[in-house]
């Protein structure tokens, strides 16, 4: 039995998206940043995460299929302790989920795009360092 063959879409994805990784681990360097990628089932996105106070911020680089790069702001924001909450969602059976999202698009780039245009799109959503 042949091994399944992934969908023609991954590998537009991961060729027209090649240099996101290093733009990603660039933004989160310089903004004293967490990082992270796949945040959820076959998204190839990378994500730049923080909390200030009790919510969550996280800025979303998601690339397409079609050769472009959706960036988008995510802001959840939890009663207090936020960070405890939101552990505890993760974790623990049947925990709610209390928090409260809003998501803002910040823009669309398609390939090929510099480190300059993510830049430009995010910096004034990073938090001051």
């Amino acid at each position: 039995m042949k091994p399944p063959r992934p969908s023609p879409g991954f590998h537009v994805v991961m060729h027209a998206h090649s240099h996101l990784p290093a733009i990603a681990a660039s933004l989160a360097s310089a903004a004293g940043v967490s990082l992270a990628h796949d945040t959820h089932f076959d998204a190839f996105n990378w994500t730049l995460g923080w909390w200030e106070g009790t919510t969550h911020h996280v800025i979303d680089l998601q690339p397409y299929p079609d050769g472009r790069l959706e960036v988008r702001k995510l802001a959840t924001r939890y009663p207090w302790p936020g960070r405890l909450l939101e552990w505890s969602h993760a974790f623990i059976p049947m925990f709610p989920y209390l928090g409260r999202g809003d998501s803002r698009r910040l823009g669309d780039l398609l390939p090929p795009y510099t480190h300059a245009q993510v830049l430009a799109l995010v910096a004034k959503e990073l938090p001051a360092r």
